[in-house]
């Protein structure tokens, strides 16, 4: 069963046998309305044995019903009560007839304190509410659910917040609801207590009424695909709330045609001029009279720019937060003439307000705003409305691993063929991992996956940090091991010198792994905004402080500003966010999307590295290969070989008359009896290799003849001898075969060769050596270079 079905009914009746029971003389034991009841200043809980369905259904609603709480204390919505937004039936043509909704008794009209009651009394129960841009359709959403779960009725569905700004069509909207319930509330996946897939099975049975907030902040061209989406997922007689710009909803009806067909649409209407006299009013203590300007004003002139601005629940209760300190004025607003000016007005003051009123502040005002501006700005620039912890990233984090990595290997290779070997591969490393890491940050993001979001940052940094550490110890290793091997057993340099080379070189490529991991990036990239003061240190606790003076709102494990509006001016852009490319993208995918996804995340910077260290050791090892010819070796004394050139053509194109031709040449012996020998003296031509030792013979050898011969082959350069059998059809590289114990110096060079038929078959044998010579050793340099040094550390 894969994720994007999860949770398969299964049959669950057993009691749960868990329960939390009011304590104290107000304590009241009632049926099933989740359990719950208020009697006056406190909420008491009594489970009733049942399902452990209905056990998982009693959890959602008390750990929804305080959240929400919490949310709406944050938000001051009952202080000292709710601005009076009124509703009403819209006039669009973005609903069904009144008549296939069941509405030709329903008046449709209201305010948002009635919104629970809708919900109940629409046949259907389900409504889209549009609105303007902070005509208060979130509050009203809050509200609702809110409402919902203070008066719970039998067999109600849990109402539970959602916002819509991080689905995407990728997965499913029924999959994408029990991923940010089970985000909202973790411990629902405890199996023993609720069973398996408990939320999955809540959603499937109808006991959770999704409230779907800010459709339209979705990208202009998945608001289609959303408004499809609901409509299949949401069944009938599931209460359902959706809340949508005017605009973007009406456009997407046109557009598509596509609309909700069980859903009653309501519109909220702007705030009467004397709807926020009295919220204003009742929000100041008795006897003051600061706001009277702003009141005489708005009688004298509803329509004014301070009355359209007013008649905004956004910039009512923006208003209401600038000027609560007594030594504002409020009179102010009445002087300013632009709606736009206002309103920025209003937005500018807000940070500075809820920060500078509270004297106990860890935060001073300038700082707070400084923090959030720059937040603003990284969700401006990902063009999202989330802002995700995992996604921080400093531009300074891939410069300074990649100047690392490159710097590791420069040094390896500095010590190896010399400093300018060291600074060209150096950069061309650094150059290599930068632009990689660009393109993958680019594709994947800082990724983070869902079913590590409930487990908070401490626990996945922690996560993080020992997958990182392993990985970054396995690429260490391999290095470290691979170096070792090839310095000890290609180029022999002495074992002291390769063991500490191998050691730095692994210790080095694993800090620089760790450095460029998903840990190692956020913890630089948090260390460098906090030096240079872009974020506090603690920047957790710093999005916990601001959702708590209403700043942020959190949805699932993502922040958000209280409103675009806010988000804009504090990044100082009016721009519409487009498609999302962040903290949405990151946490929908599904399991196997995710499982693949997790090992992208951390295997693409080792392989990244890996990758680079292999192309710029090539870039220096290849040519090194051809530097030095190998040396031919002529006929000198004894049984004497059959000469002989071949010449391998290939033309040069297709209406070449001139084929490209290359020179082989070959030494053939003949062996025409069993145990017949034959014994060769060579000279060495005038090498031209330099100085460079000889470390093997070169060429390829091939023996031929009748099936069942083979031939016993001794070659013997300066005294040191390599012995192997061939065998009849045999072929190998002549370097393979005769690699000298130790190189000798190319100076007064004597080669023989001595060849023996080992077999009794009555035919000739023949060996044939291609391209006869003697190899330079490659890694003389290299080896001098770590002999020098080893004596000089001794």
């Amino acid at each position: 069963m894969t994720d994007e079905e999860p949770g398969a009914e299964e049959p669950d009746d057993s009691p749960s046998g868990a329960g939390v029971h009011a304590s104290g003389p107000r304590s009241v034991s009632v049926g099933t309305n989740y359990g719950t009841v208020k009697t006056g200043d406190e909420w008491y809980l009594n489970v009733v044995p049942g399902s452990r369905l209905d056990h998982a259904a009693v959890q959602l609603a008390s750990g929804i019903r305080a959240r929400l709480e919490r949310e709406i204390g944050r938000r001051k919505l009952h202080s000292p009560e709710p601005i009076r937004v009124r509703w009403s039936r819209t006039g669009r043509p973005v609903q069904a007839r009144a008549e296939v909704l069941g509405l030709e008794q329903h008046g449709l009209r209201g305010d948002v304190t009635e919104i629970s009651a809708l919900i109940r009394t629409l046949p259907k129960r389900q409504a889209v509410v549009l609105g303007k841009p902070g005509s208060g359709k979130s509050v009203l959403a809050l509200l609702l659910a809110r409402d919902l779960l203070y008066e719970p009725r039998p067999d109600q569905p849990v109402p539970v917040l959602l916002s819509l700004s991080s689905w995407r069509p990728r997965i499913t909207l029924r999959s994408w609801m029990v991923r940010r319930i089970t985000e909202l509330q973790p411990e629902l996946a405890d199996r023993r207590e609720f069973g398996r897939n408990a939320v999955a099975r809540l959603v499937d049975a109808g006991r959770v009424m999704p409230v779907l907030d800010g459709l339209d902040e979705l990208p202009p061209e998945l608001h289609a695909h959303a408004i499809e989406a609901i409509e299949q997922t949401v069944g009938e007689g599931v209460p359902l709330l959706v809340t949508c710009r005017t605009t973007e909803y009406e456009e997407s009806v046109k557009e598509t045609g596509g609309y909700l067909t069980k859903a009653a649409v309501i519109e909220l209407e702007p705030v009467e001029y004397t709807a926020v006299i009295s919220f204003l009013d009742r929000s100041q203590p008795a006897g003051q009279h600061r706001w009277d300007p702003v009141f005489d004003h708005l009688r004298a002139a509803p329509e004014s720019v301070l009355g359209r601005a007013l008649s905004k629940p956004l910039m009512l209760d923006l208003a209401r937060a600038a000027y609560r300190s007594p030594g504002t004025d409020p009179g102010e607003l009445t002087k300013i003439g632009s709606q736009d000016r206002l309103e920025g007005h209003l937005l500018e003051r807000f940070v500075p307000t809820v920060y500078a009123e509270d004297p106990g502040c860890r935060y001073r005002p300038g700082k707070a705003r400084r923090w959030l501006a720059f937040i603003a700005r990284q969700m401006q620039a990902h063009d999202t409305v989330d802002f995700a912890w995992w996604q921080i990233e400093s531009r300074i984090t891939g410069l300074l691993g990649a100047l690392v990595y490159g710097a590791v290997g420069g040094w390896f290779v500095a010590r190896l063929w010399g400093a300018d070997a060291g600074v060209v591969l150096g950069g061309l490393a650094a150059l290599l991992i930068f632009a990689a890491r660009r393109f993958t940050r680019a594709g994947i993001g800082s990724l983070f996956l869902t079913d590590d979001a409930p487990r908070g940052l401490r626990s996945v940094l922690f996560r993080y940090l020992v997958l990182d550490v392993l990985l970054a110890g396995a690429v260490a290793a391999l290095i470290g091991y691979g170096a070792w091997s090839w310095l000890r057993g290609e180029v022999r340099a002495p074992s002291d010198a390769v063991r500490d080379l191998s050691i730095a070189l692994a210790v080095g490529v694993g800090c620089a792994s760790l450095l460029n991991s998903p840990w190692g990036s956020y913890q630089v990239s948090r260390a460098w905004l906090g030096l240079t003061n872009q974020l506090p240190w603690r920047l957790m606790r710093f999005l916990d402080d601001a959702h708590g003076r209403g700043v942020l709102r959190q949805t699932g494990v993502v922040h958000q500003f209280r409103h675009i509006r806010l988000r804009e001016e504090l990044s100082g852009s009016l721009r519409k966010p487009g498609p999302y490319k962040g903290a949405a993208d990151a946490v929908n995918w599904s399991t196997r999307s995710q499982l693949r996804r997790k090992i992208l995340l951390f295997a693409m910077p080792p392989a990244v590295q890996l990758w680079t260290l292999s192309v710029g050791l090539v870039a220096i090892i290849f040519p090194t290969l051809f530097t030095a010819d190998d040396a031919p070796l002529d006929y000198s004394s004894g049984d004497r070989p059959l000469e002989r050139v071949e010449y391998v053509c290939a033309d040069v194109g297709p209406d070449s008359y001139s084929p490209s031709c290359t020179e082989v040449r070959f030494l053939d012996w003949r062996l025409r009896t069993p145990h017949s020998v034959q014994r060769t003296d060579l000279k060495m031509a005038e090498p031209k290799g330099g100085t460079k030792p000889i470390n093997a013979f070169a060429g390829r050898l091939e023996a031929t003849g009748c099936a069942g011969a083979s031939i016993e082959v001794t070659m013997i350069v300066q005294g040191m001898a390599s012995r192997f059998v061939m065998a009849a059809g045999d072929v190998s590289r002549a370097q393979e075969r005769t690699r000298l114990p130790r190189p000798v110096e190319p100076i007064g060079v004597r080669a023989s060769t001595t060849l023996r038929r080992l077999d009794q078959e009555p035919c000739e044998t023949q060996l044939s050596w291609r391209f006869p010579g003697v190899h330079f050793d490659d890694w003389a340099g290299i080896r001098q270079r770590l002999e020098g040094e080893s004596r000089g550390a001794s």
